[in-house]
């Protein structure tokens, strides 16, 4: 991060060009090195198995009147004794074993040529050579490792130069930084509408800071006019999220989803309460909590993560919180390896209660999802839809619960929630099919509109995922400790592998543990959420300002 003065002094660079060609060329090199290196490394390797030849290896391309060759052959046995059979003064010397076959060197008069390759052939004599090296295997290799040396020392004073020019690194990012920034001014500047003697923008500004527009622009020039004016019904504004800091991190989301619609509330604060107490159900292990809260805040400190990355990190910090509270009051901390007792629900004792939790939040979420598209359609306008199709499913579905807490005898309701229920159908068979022509085709409708009740409650259905998660976490948690446990007491050793297991074990849980509550979370919030009221398909609102790649500046 810079502040802008740092920024606009940095980018001012005049040897930036000299140093990037600097840079060109030392990386280069570093190519040529790295390529000479492996062609020596490749000549090791081809020269390895000849090390054993005491010939320089410039004689192996034979005399006047006899060729000398190398080469490498499994059936050397029968090969001998063939050639030496066809042809007696033949000389063949074995230079050395190894897995692929013999090291072969053979002597032999080159007007018998024809008569020993033909039998080195049949024997699939596989023939080396060695262009252009002069020595013997020994000589080339010592000739080689030395220049190897050579190649490592210039190498690691190419770095150090490299490493040198590090030093440079933020004003050239800003250099680059600031050519962007002029580049993409200038490529705006050719859409305006102009004349001659003035010029015309067009675009949108938040409602708070149009005076603040005003009097910049004016201590640019005094011959500078702003009009304003609200948005148009059919015109789709772009939409800028501002929310306090804690539900800021939450924002990232909503944004994932998409942005909500100018004519949306924005669904974040919603969204943050609920996704801060399921990630905290899913995860529920206080120890996992504190580790993921730690690290977290490790990570934000320590690295420049950018604005995107901080809110994430501030997430997860947030959801580590979340899950140490679950933890403490479902008595998990790190599993059973530090027992303490539970303040409320053990989703490993009591496993029906977590379910019952679960679900009971899953109601109040698809309520809250339903009230706000209740909200929403009053905001815009439509009146007859938010009685007729959300307040009447409103009506319906809270009949249904009533109905089933008076009948497990949780309240005592006598028939109140048969009548709410009563009234929640038949206010949906009257007024579903009020789009639709003729009375037949109303009534039927209507009826057909019962039918999508049955996916509320397939919606609540979902929400038993968090009471799964939150017993998956303990339970596997559970099943390292006893690994770990039962290797304590190996001798000597046992303590040790004991704390290897349990570390990495843990380790292995945080971060299991953490992806399936974040994304179950988010899934509940994406489909049995959002389905109930957002549409989203927003643009998000981008002004024109100083764009950086690599610089964060702060106080723009």
């Amino acid at each position: 991060p810079m502040k802008r003065k740092e920024f606009e002094n940095a980018s001012y660079f005049s040897e930036y060009k000299k140093i990037c060609d600097q840079s060109n060329k030392l990386e280069s090199r570093l190519n040529e090195l790295k390529n000479e290196e492996n062609l020596l490394l490749c000549t090791l390797d081809q020269i390895a198995g000849w090390m054993g030849l005491d010939i320089p290896l410039e004689e192996t391309m034979g005399t006047e009147k006899a060729n000398i060759v190398l080469g490498i052959v499994k059936a050397f046995d029968e090969m001998k004794r063939e050639i030496t059979e066809l042809v007696p003064e033949t000389y063949l010397q074995v230079v050395a074993e190894h897995e692929e076959g013999l090291y072969i060197l053979a002597v032999y008069m080159k007007n018998k040529e024809n008569v020993v390759t033909q039998a080195m052939r049949k024997y699939d004599f596989d023939i080396v050579t060695f262009p252009g090296l002069i020595g013997t295997p020994s000589e080339v290799h010592a000739r080689i490792k030395e220049e190897l040396s050579i190649i490592t020392r210039e190498r690691e004073r190419t770095q150090a130069e490299i490493s040198e020019l590090l030093k440079y690194m933020p004003r050239l990012l800003a250099v680059y930084d600031h050519i962007h920034i002029e580049r993409e001014r200038e490529e705006i500047i050719k859409n305006f509408a102009k004349t001659e003697t003035s010029f015309l923008i067009e675009g949108w500004i938040k409602k708070k800071d149009i005076e603040k527009l005003r009097q910049s622009m004016r201590s640019v020039s005094s011959i500078v006019e702003i009009f304003t004016r609200d948005p148009e019904e059919d015109e789709m504004p772009p939409v800028d999220l501002e929310n306090t800091a804690i539900v800021e991190p939450f924002e990232a989301v909503t944004e994932m989803y998409s942005p909500p619609k100018y004519t949306e509330i924005d669904p974040t604060p919603l969204v943050t309460a609920f996704f801060i107490l399921f990630f905290g159900i899913c995860l529920s292990d206080a120890g996992y909590g504190a580790m993921l809260s730690i690290l977290s805040i490790v990570m934000m400190k320590k690295y420049n993560m950018g604005s995107t990355g901080k809110k994430f990190l501030r997430l997860l910090f947030v959801g580590g919180i979340s899950s140490i509270f679950f933890g403490i009051l479902g008595g998990s901390l790190f599993g059973d390896l530090l027992k303490i007792p539970a303040l409320w629900i053990n989703p490993i004792e009591d496993p029906m209660t977590m379910l019952i939790f679960a679900l009971t939040l899953g109601v109040i979420q698809v309520f809250v999802g339903v009230g706000v598209k209740i909200y929403n359609d009053i905001r815009r306008g439509d009146i007859k839809d938010a009685v007729f199709d959300q307040f009447t499913r409103f009506t319906l579905l809270s009949g249904l619960v009533l109905i089933i807490l008076a009948e497990t005898d949780i309240v005592s309701l006598s028939k109140i929630p048969y009548g709410v229920a009563g009234f929640g159908i038949i206010s949906l068979v009257l007024t579903q099919g009020r789009h639709q022509k003729g009375m037949m085709k109303k009534m039927v409708y209507g009826l057909a509109s019962l039918y999508g009740i049955i996916g509320y409650f397939s919606d609540v259905l979902s929400y038993s995922r968090l009471m799964a998660l939150s017993l998956a976490t303990i339970v596997l948690a559970m099943v390292f400790n006893t690994i770990a446990l039962m290797m304590q007491d190996i001798y000597i050793v046992g303590i040790f592998i004991t704390a290897i297991v349990l570390i990495i074990g843990h380790f292995f849980m945080l971060i299991i543990g953490t992806m399936g509550a974040f994304v179950h979370t988010m899934r509940l919030q994406y489909v049995e959420f959002f389905s109930k009221f957002y549409v989203g398909g927003g643009k998000k609102f981008s002004p024109f300002r100083m764009s950086t790649r690599y610089i964060e500046i702060e106080e723009v």
